[in-house]
């Protein structure tokens, strides 16, 4: 094999057509280049796009929040201001359930004179039934 590549390196080399054809510079393609800056773009924008919904989001949640903390605030003190009420009810209650306060408003306003003799009648059962004999 040797004596053949030996021949073969003897003869005049032939160009073949992709050599013999004069080299031409390929222009880089603006496509890709077009392609890849519209993608980042796109991107960029569907990023700023999603990033301004989630601040929306977060300020209206604040907000929200915000609101019902008032609420829950106003909630809070009307409670307590009925306890207190309440509260101030049932003092009042007890202060005119006395025994000195009915005494006082039955003699006062009522002209009530308390009893001091006290008697007991006993009633004979057919008298009662209204079969008594005359």
């Amino acid at each position: 094999m040797a004596p053949v590549a030996a021949q073969r390196a003897a003869l005049p080399r032939r160009e073949t057509w992709e050599e013999a054809r004069p080299a031409v510079r390929r222009a880089p393609r603006p496509r890709t280049r077009s392609r890849s800056r519209s993608k980042l773009t796109s991107r960029v924008i569907v990023f700023s796009v999603c990033l301004a919904l989630l601040a929306v989001g977060r300020v209206t949640l604040s907000f929200a929040v915000v609101q019902k903390s008032l609420k829950t605030g106003d909630v809070v003190r009307v409670e307590r201001q009925l306890a207190a009420d309440n509260a101030q009810l049932a003092e009042q209650v007890a202060q005119l359930a006395a025994n000195s306060s009915i005494l006082r408003t039955a003699t006062k306003q009522l002209h009530l004179v308390p009893m001091t003799n006290v008697q007991y009648l006993t009633v004979h059962p057919n008298v009662a039934r209204g079969t008594a004999s005359h």
